[in-house]
């Protein structure tokens, strides 16, 4: 009996390794996957046959498995070898039952029974002659068995009769030979039925064999195929618990920068409102400004249109003059209306203011000059 095997919680080695073995020099080498102990860092090989897990050696060599294999521990090679002896035991008996039915030819008479390879030669049985025998010369027999003496009276008397032929009648041979050829003939028929039933034993166990070799290939393909999907799914398991990190590693980026951002805007929003309160004050400032300088010029132009000396000047000038006053009125009104667009009501007082100014100038001295020289003349 093989010893106890040592069960081990086997789960496939991640990343997935696979040892090449092979029985002998006949055999096509098989790969053999590594598993691995759960729990501790113990390599393992799975039995190609019995699918027992062996301890895998440090220098990864097939060593446990060959013993495995050699010392009668594997309970495949087990079950194989009972089967083979039994096969050899039931065909040792069918060659010893049919030696005993049908000898060979080549026996001598001594081991074989003549009366098998020529049944309708006859015995005749030889007359023994006895001398009868003086009765003083035998014994007295024992008083305590005379009672258990089954001697014949003819033993008696000295004298043997001849035994009786058994074969005197043709026809009692013949059918004691028919009865000894059909039981012979049913003896041959019962093993060549044996024999039918044996070969289909045989071929249903050599079949039966097959097919649990070929269901052995599946179960082992079918696992390979389960530790890839196995593997498979780790991979993507790790690959989702790695994707999960990323995504969380950039939500605390994005609310970091989320953060960040809002405090910039709140910053930039405090600005922007200094900046249009400035900006406020100044266009206040320059809007007081333009306002004061158009009135000073507005008053300036009503004294020089209200003055003595434009009464009777050119009437071009004097239109000139008026409809700058109207220009510049215009633009008061629109200042005091609507501020906004402040940059545009300014740019609109600047050029005006400069040039109704100059022109306010040259009309100044003109005028002026043409009184003096009224007045010198």
């Amino acid at each position: 009996m093989p010893r106890a095997h040592k069960t081990y919680d086997a789960i496939p080695k991640l990343p997935i390794e696979y040892l090449q073995f092979q029985v002998d020099e006949k055999s096509e080498p098989i790969l053999l996957q590594i598993f691995q102990e759960k729990g501790t860092d113990r390599e393992l090989i799975c039995c190609d046959l019995c699918y027992q897990h062996l301890p895998l050696t440090s220098k990864r060599s097939l060593t446990t498995l060959t013993k495995h294999r050699g010392k009668g521990e594997c309970t495949k090679l087990i079950d194989r070898k009972e089967k083979e002896a039994t096969r050899e035991e039931a065909a040792a008996e069918a060659e010893k039952v049919f030696a005993e039915l049908f000898p060979t030819p080549g026996k001598s008479q001594s081991e074989s029974n003549p009366h098998e390879d020529s049944p309708n030669v006859v015995e005749i049985p030889v007359e023994a002659k006895v001398e009868p025998c003086d009765p003083s010369d035998m014994r007295q027999p024992d008083p305590a068995t005379v009672e258990n003496d089954t001697r014949s009276p003819e033993f008696e008397s000295g004298v043997v009769q001849p035994a009786q032929d058994p074969f005197d009648n043709i026809s009692e041979l013949r059918a004691l030979v028919e009865k000894a050829n059909s039981e012979r003939d049913e003896g041959l028929a019962t093993i060549r039925t044996l024999e039918r039933w044996y070969r289909r034993s045989c071929e249903k166990e050599k079949k039966a064999e097959g097919a649990r070799e070929v269901a052995e290939r599946d179960l082992y393909r079918l696992r390979v195929e389960i530790t890839h999907e196995y593997q498979k799914r780790i991979s993507a398991e790790a690959g989702v618990s790695n994707h999960r990190a990323d995504v969380e590693r950039l939500q605390r980026d994005l609310a970091v920068q989320k953060s960040a951002y809002e405090r910039a805007m709140e910053m930039k929003a405090k600005e922007i409102k200094e900046l249009e309160e400035n900006l406020a004050s100044i266009e206040d400032k320059n809007m007081l400004f333009c306002q004061l300088r158009v009135d000073a010029e507005v008053d300036k132009l009503e004294e020089v249109l209200a003055s003595e000396h434009l009464k009777d000047s050119d009437q071009k000038v004097r239109l000139m003059l008026e409809e700058s006053h109207r220009g510049l009125r215009q633009i008061v009104r629109e200042c005091k209306a609507a501020r906004p667009p402040r940059s545009n009501i300014i740019q609109r007082i600047l050029p005006i203011t400069k040039r109704e100014i100059s022109v306010d100038e040259e009309e100044e001295e003109g005028p002026t000059k043409g009184a003096k020289a009224a007045r010198v003349a």
